[in-house]
């Protein structure tokens, strides 16, 4: 049986990714979801395509020319994109635009009268799902999100840095054992659903054993509510419009790190109303 489009994209994503998560967000998958296509495909050639070691999976043999025919579809669907996109800007100005529900309601929203202001023809359409939008099909114009690793083929406009605190609600007693880094106890808030692969998941399960109460979201902007609600421990980005209101715990370290990342395709490179998204978003988050 012949490969197929999203075979090659598949393979294209796990050769420029090396680990199943990167790749599962690359490509808007879950990484259960990526490593079963691996498998599938793999069974159908009858070879492995990739080797896995402690830095994640190494293509083998001729799957990186497999991965350049991914490229060249995946360059192909932004280029019918484009003239898609193009169409759409000869009947109105048209920008779309993916971002987190919490950056969109703390920093851009607030501010969003100004942008429009300035471009008072603009229909802004703004996604938030938490799986990282298919940017390699030109499926939105501009994101603003946070990433440890922005995908090397968009430009990309480096935002602020992004760590961790662990607070809580003023209404909230918390009720924890330290001992060292190890944290017993607690009601926690968690990111849960599509946001499982979130990092401090990882730092939760290392770190925290036996919680009194755990509540998982599959929103940020909810978290952040039921935080400032006094309904538990969560651990939140380190920004002032997120964290206002609520008590930070210094005793205990969040070491997670991120970046927020302004982000867009090349052929964007010279669309005003692209670039004038850009900065403006660099001024929402601004400080």
């Amino acid at each position: 049986m012949p490969l197929s489009s999203e075979d090659l994209l598949v393979i294209l994503a796990l050769c420029r990714e090396q680990t199943l998560d990167r790749a599962a967000a690359w490509l808007g998958r879950d990484s259960s979801s990526v490593f079963r296509a691996i498998k599938r495909i793999e069974t159908r050639l009858g070879t492995p395509l990739f080797s896995r070691s402690k830095s994640g999976f190494e293509p083998l043999g001729l799957t990186r020319e497999l991965a350049e025919k991914g490229r060249e579809i995946s360059e192909t669907l932004r280029h019918a994109d484009n003239i898609a996109s193009q169409l759409d800007l000869a009947r109105f100005e048209k920008l779309r635009v993916t971002t987190t529900d919490v950056i969109l309601s703390c920093y851009i929203l607030p501010n969003i009268d100004q942008f429009r202001a300035k471009y008072p023809g603009t229909h802004i359409e703004f996604n938030t799902s938490n799986q990282f939008a298919k940017m390699w099909e030109r499926g939105f114009d501009v994101a603003v999100r946070p990433s440890s690793n922005p995908p090397g083929d968009l430009i990309g406009h480096f935002l602020r840095p992004l760590d961790y605190k662990l607070v809580h609600g003023s209404n909230y007693l918390p009720k924890l054992k330290l001992s060292g880094r190890a944290i017993q106890g607690g009601d926690w808030l968690l990111p849960g659903g599509t946001l499982t692969n979130h990092p401090v998941r990882k730092w939760f399960s290392q770190q925290v054993s036996n919680p009194d109460t755990v509540t998982q979201f599959d929103s940020m902007n909810l978290l952040v509510q039921a935080a400032k609600s006094g309904l538990g421990l969560a651990a939140l980005p380190g920004l002032a419009r997120i964290t206002d209101g609520l008590v930070t715990l210094s005793d205990v370290e969040v070491p997670e790190v991120s970046e927020l990342w302004c982000l867009y395709h090349s052929s964007n490179r010279e669309n005003p109303l692209v670039q004038a998204f850009v900065r403006f978003a660099k001024h929402c988050l601004d400080g």
